[in-house]
């Protein structure tokens, strides 16, 4: 899906209010990647005037704070003007579920756990 699809979708969509990156691994993509997508959200919101608010980004990792600590950074510089969620922890077959408060969602195994970009400190 290219950005104007996403824009349209989003913008038009009263009921989408999160842009969700999962499945393979989002940060081995690219962080620049979702910048791009960012700054081109920023752009059809001031073009078009949109009312809606920029979309809280979620990102569904399987890695740990500490071995993503240039992604985080880049991502605390460059998307400081919009909510980001990440997911973080690798599937562990076997383990009990865990419901997260953050995200809202049942998460498969309990050695995951998702935080809010601006409450990732000290990494």
């Amino acid at each position: 899906m290219d950005c104007d699809e996403i824009a349209e979708r989003y913008f038009n969509n009263p009921f989408v209010e999160t842009i969700c990156f999962g499945g393979l691994e989002p940060f081995d993509t690219g962080i620049r990647t979702y910048h791009l997508l960012l700054l081109y959200l920023k752009k059809e919101k001031a073009k078009y005037k949109y009312d809606k608010p920029l979309p809280t980004f979620v990102f569904y990792t399987g890695y740990y704070p500490d071995e993503v600590k240039d992604e985080i950074e880049y991502l605390k510089k460059y998307f400081s003007s919009v909510s980001v969620i990440i997911k973080f922890g690798r599937f562990i077959p076997d383990r009990p579920h865990r419901f997260d408060d953050v995200l809202g969602v049942e998460l498969a195994s309990d050695n995951q756990y998702a935080m809010r970009l601006e409450d990732i400190n000290d990494i």
